[in-house]
């Protein structure tokens, strides 16, 4: 069984650009990796690792935020990732490439919540990223999963978006990337935000705030996996980031 979440998108023979999987059914992009399909179409095959083709409907396009969200069209069996926050100085990286032969991105996170003005308008809650894979053109790796990478584990963490242009040489770009953080995400479309997803990635800032979030993933956790937008896969490590929120709370309370 492939393993990877991260997907190609087609539309008949036309490439369309990367995406990533981050339910069992709904896949994220980038909008403007989109701009080949026409509005009215809304149909897109979906390539996997090892080449497999699943049949997808684009659900809303936000072309303002640079974000569409893509449902399969049966649930996928393909592992989820496993989403999480980042900090400052966090090691970050694109497990997805535009083909083989070209590089993997990675480098260092610069600010993990900053408000970004996007090429769109809309205003984004994103990840400004340094890498240390300079190209001059990050043109084909829009729309893949960036992932925080430390202790071993890659967590998913945003949708890289846009690169930042290099202020002497325009025409080139920098280092600098945005990436909309999985919150944002969630926050934008209606499908998952009315499903009350937004709340698994939430931190709680009190023991009290800890009780009754856990209270309601428990009442909406069965509604999820009934609509096939999380494994179980997904549930546990909702669970365990949950645990590491109130252990990591109760260590800060006891240092002076």
């Amino acid at each position: 069984m492939v393993h990877e979440y991260w997907v190609a998108l087609r539309h008949g023979e036309v490439e369309l650009g990367a995406g990533f999987l981050l339910t069992g059914r709904f896949l994220v992009t980038a909008e403007h990796c989109l701009r080949n399909l026409p509005t009215a179409v809304r149909d897109v095959g979906v390539v996997f690792a090892d080449r497999t083709v699943r049949s997808a409907q684009v659900q809303t396009r936000l072309p303002d935020a640079d974000l569409a969200l893509i449902m399969l069209g049966e649930r996928s069996p393909v592992r989820s990732p496993v989403v999480d926050t980042c900090s400052v100085f966090d090691p970050w990286r694109v497990p997805s490439r535009p083909k083989p032969t070209d590089p993997q991105l990675s480098g260092e996170i610069v600010a993990s919540a900053t408000q970004f003005t996007c090429e769109g308008g809309a205003e984004l809650t994103a990840l400004q990223l340094r890498t240390d894979t300079v190209l001059g053109d990050y043109s084909g790796y829009s729309g893949g999963p960036v992932e925080r990478s430390t202790r071993g584990e890659q967590r998913l963490v945003g949708v890289l978006l846009e690169q930042y242009p290099d202020r002497q040489y325009p025409e080139r770009a920098s280092n600098v990337l945005f990436a909309a953080t999985v919150s944002e995400v969630i926050n934008r479309f209606d499908q998952l935000h009315n499903a009350n997803l937004i709340n698994a990635f939430r931190d709680p800032s009190t023991t009290n705030e800890l009780i009754n979030l856990g209270k309601e993933l428990m009442e909406s956790s069965d509604q999820w996996q009934g609509d096939a937008m999380l494994t179980g896969d997904q549930m546990a490590g909702i669970k365990l980031h949950i645990a590491r929120s109130v252990i990591d709370g109760a260590i800060r309370r006891k240092l002076p």
